[in-house]
C-alpha cells in the first residue's frame, strides 16, 4: 500500500491539484526558494537546539524517501528506550517521522514536536494527527502529543537556556479530537491519485494557508496585475467571488454611488454580487478606469508644511531569529543591522549620503545609536516611510542602551512619515496597485525605474542574506559581493524617498481660496 508522508498529508488538506501534482508530476513542481529555504535553515536551527534537552538520545539517519529502511532502524532503535530522534513509522496510509520520540513509563512514547514558531497553530494538531496514527498503527503506545515552541517572552542573557527559550504545550486532547479525521482524510486522498488528470481546483484563500502553495504562480497565471486581490482594504473572499465570476480586472468592478454593503447587478453576468466597498475601494476602481491619479489637494499641501529643512531622509534594515544572537534580545526581536541616511540641507541643495551596516558578532545597536545621533543633527524634520517602524526599533534599541534616552527624548518628536499620504489615499496612482508600499510607490508616483534592477530587492531578502553572510560559513568574496548590494538596496530606500517628496511638491495642486473671515454679530 502507498504510504502518504506528513508533509504530502499536509498539502492534500490544502489543495487536492497539489497533491496529485507531488505523486503525478512531481517535476513541475518549483525548486524551493531562498527565503523558504531560510525558514527551513532556521526551523533546523531550532530542532537541533531543542534535542539538547534529550540528551542520550539516537539520530535515526537515512534518505527521507527510504521510508522501509527508516522505519526498521527505528524498530531496532526502539529498543534501547532512548529517546529519539527523526523516528520513523508507517501503516495503513500514512508515514510520518517525529522530531522527538521520548519513552515513558508502561512501555509506551511521547511524541514531541518541534516549532520554530511562538504558538500551536491548527496545522500543527493535523501534523500531530498523521504522527499518531501512522505511529499506532505501526504498533506504538503513545501517551501523549507535545508541541515544543518558542517562548517569545524569553529574554537572553549570557550562554542561551534551552529550557526557557522552549515553551511546552500538551495538545493530545486537541490531537484525539482530530484523529478520528485521519483515516478518512487518507482515504480520500488516496482517491485523488486514482484520477487520470490535474484535478480542476478554482484558486482561492486556500492558496496562501497554511503555506503558499508551490503551484501558486502557476494557477494564478492567468490574472491580469491589476486584480481584484490587489485592491487594498477589499475582502479577499469577495474578491474571489468576483474572479470566479469572471471579473478579472480592478477596472471591471462595480463602483457604489457610497460606502457600505450592497449588491450591484455584475454586467453581462445576470446575477446580483454581494459587495462590500468604501471610498478607498471605489477610489482605486475608478483611478484603475481612468488611468489617473487621484488626489485630496488640501491634504497633500498639509503634509508637505511637515517637512523642515534641513530634510533627514532615514531608512532601516532589521533582522530576526528564532535564537536570540545577542543579549537583551528576545526571539524575532527585529535588530537593526544597517541604516542609510540622505540629508537634505536646504531647498535645492544635493543630498548627502551616510550608511552603516553593522560588521559582525557585535550587538550592534549602540554603535547604531550613536552613528544616529552625531548625523541627525538638532533641527529638521527625519523622514522615514513608515516611521512608527522606525520609532519603535530605535525606542526598544535605547531600553538596552539608556545612555541615549536623553538624545532620543529631543530626536523623536521630529520624526515624518511619508507613508501618511498614500496610506490615505491623499495621492493614489492606478500603478500602485492597491498598494502604499515604497516599492510601489515610487514608480508610479515618479515614473521612473524601481527596485528592480537590484540584486536584493526586498527588506525580508535583505534580513536573511544579511544573517546568511554574518553569521553563517562564506567566504570573503561571497560577503563582500553582499554587502555592496545591501548597500544599494538600502542606499535605495532613502534616495526613494526623495524623489517621492519632489514628486509631491511638483504636483500641479489648485491654488488654496483664503478663507473669508466670519464677520462679528453686530458689525457692518
Amino acid at each position: 500500500m502507498r504510504l502518504i508522508s506528513k508533509s504530502k498529508y499536509l498539502a492534500g488538506l490544502q489543495c487536492r491539484k497539489l497533491f496529485w501534482t507531488y505523486f503525478k508530476d512531481p517535476k513541475s513542481i518549483p525548486p524551493i526558494d531562498a527565503a523558504t529555504q531560510a525558514i527551513f535553515d532556521q526551523g533546523h536551527e531550532v530542532g537541533d537546539l531543542a534535542k539538547t534537552l534529550f540528551s542520550g538520545g539516537l539520530e535515526i539517519e537515512g534518505d527521507p524517501w527510504t521510508f522501509s529502511e527508516l522505519m526498521a532502524r527505528t524498530r531496532e532503535a526502539m529498543k534501547k528506550r532512548i529517546p529519539l530522534y527523526e523516528a520513523a513509522f508507517g501503516a495503513r496510509g500514512a508515514f510520518a517521522r517525529a522530531d522527538i520520540l521520548v519513552p515513558v513509563e508502561d512501555g509506551a512514547w511521547d511524541i514531541i514536536e518541534v516549532k520554530s514558531g511562538t504558538e500551536v497553530k491548527p496545522v500543527n494538531i493535523l501534523d500531530l494527527s498523521l504522527q499518531r496514527f501512522a505511529a499506532e498503527n505501526d504498533g506504538l503506545k503513545i501517551r501523549k502529543c507535545v508541541l515544543m515552541h518558542i517562548d517569545n517572552t524569553y529574554v537572553r542573557r549570557g550562554p542561551i537556556e534551552a529550557e526557557r527559550l522552549f515553551a511546552r504545550e500538551d495538545v493530545t486532547a486537541a490531537v484525539d479530537e482530530e484523529f478520528k479525521n485521519v483515516e478518512p482524510n487518507l482515504e480520500r486522498l488516496l482517491a485523488v491519485l486514482e484520477e487520470a488528470s490535474t484535478p480542476n481546483v478554482p484558486i482561492g484563500p486556500h492558496c496562501d494557508a497554511p503555506f503558499v502553495c508551490p503551484l501558486h504562480d502557476v494557477c494564478w497565471k492567468f490574472l491580469p496585475q491589476d486584480n481584484p486581490l490587489k485592491v487594498n482594504g477589499f475582502n479577499k473572499d469577495e474578491a474571489f467571488k468576483l474572479i470566479h465570476r469572471g471579473i478579472i480586472k480592478i477596472g471591471e468592478m462595480p463602483l457604489y454611488d457610497g460606502p457600505g454593503v450592497g449588491l450591484k447587478k455584475t454586467k453581462g453576468l445576470g446575477a446580483f454580487v454581494p459587495f462590500k466597498i468604501g471610498e478607498k475601494q471605489n477610489i482605486q476602481i475608478e483611478a484603475a478606469r481612468s488611468g489617473l491619479p487621484f488626489v485630496k489637494p488640501a491634504e497633500i499641501r498639509e503634509f508637505l508644511k511637515k517637512l523642515s529643512f534641513p530634510r533627514y531622509f532615514l531608512d532601516f534594515e532589521t533582522f530576526q531569529t528564532a535564537v536570540p544572537e545577542f543579549d537583551e534580545t528576545r526571539p524575532y526581536q527585529q535588530v537593526p543591522f544597517q541604516f542609510s541616511l540622505h540629508v537634505v540641507a536646504a531647498a535645492g541643495a544635493a543630498p548627502d549620503h551616510f550608511s552603516y551596516l553593522a560588521l559582525g558578532h557585535v550587538d550592534p545597536r549602540p554603535e547604531f545609536l550613536a552613528l544616529l545621533r552625531e548625523r541627525l543633527g538638532e533641527s529638521g524634520s527625519v523622514i522615514c516611510y513608515n516611521a512608527a517602524f522606525e520609532r519603535g526599533i530605535v525606542e526598544a534599541a535605547v531600553e538596552v542602551v539608556p545612555d541615549f534616552k536623553g538624545w532620543w527624548k529631543k530626536t523623536g518628536g521630529r520624526f515624518v512619515d511619508l507613508l501618511v499620504p498614500f496610506r490615505s489615499f491623499a495621492y493614489y496612482h492606478p500603478g500602485q496597485l492597491g498598494s502604499a508600499s515604497l516599492k510601489a510607490v515610487l514608480p508610479a508616483v515618479t515614473g521612473g525605474t524601481g527596485y528592480e534592477d537590484l540584486e536584493i530587492c526586498d527588506g525580508g531578502q535583505a534580513a536573511w542574506e544579511y544573517r546568511r553572510i554574518t553569521f553563517g560559513k562564506v567566504d570573503p568574496d561571497e560577503r563582500a559581493r553582499v554587502r555592496t548590494q545591501l548597500e544599494e538596496y538600502c542606499g535605495l530606500d532613502t534616495e526613494a524617498m526623495i524623489r517621492v517628496v519632489s514628486a509631491l511638491e511638483a504636483l500641479d495642486l489648485p491654488v488654496e481660496e483664503p478663507r473669508k473671515k466670519k464677520k462679528r454679530e453686530g458689525s457692518r
